[in-house]
């Protein structure tokens, strides 16, 4: 099950959806469904973090304070402490 959009200067160029919203129901994927997240967006996420890093734009030594500094004890939890699940975030899900 996916749904994919690609956006290029802020329009939707490609949108495509497949598999279903509701499986016991049969209920198709739209552009509106919404997934839960899991192991598969770590590694896309990991892949993006170590972008930026090569960019120059991030390290693994960066706080969160830099970007959500809202968050509890971000000015000690970093870049790679999130990455590892070291941060002592508590799992949300």
């Amino acid at each position: 099950m996916l749904s994919l959009a690609i956006i290029e200067n802020g329009e939707a160029i490609y949108q495509k959806s497949i598999g279903f919203a509701d499986l016991e129901n049969q209920q198709k994927a739209n552009q509106d469904t919404q997934y839960r997240i899991g192991s598969i967006t770590k590694v896309f996420t990991s892949t993006m973090i170590f972008q930026l890093i090569d960019e120059g734009r991030l390290s693994l030594d960066t706080t969160l304070t830099k970007y959500y500094p809202k968050v509890k004890n971000a000015k000690k939890i970093t870049i790679s402490m999130l990455l590892s699940h070291r941060s002592g975030i508590h799992q949300y899900t």
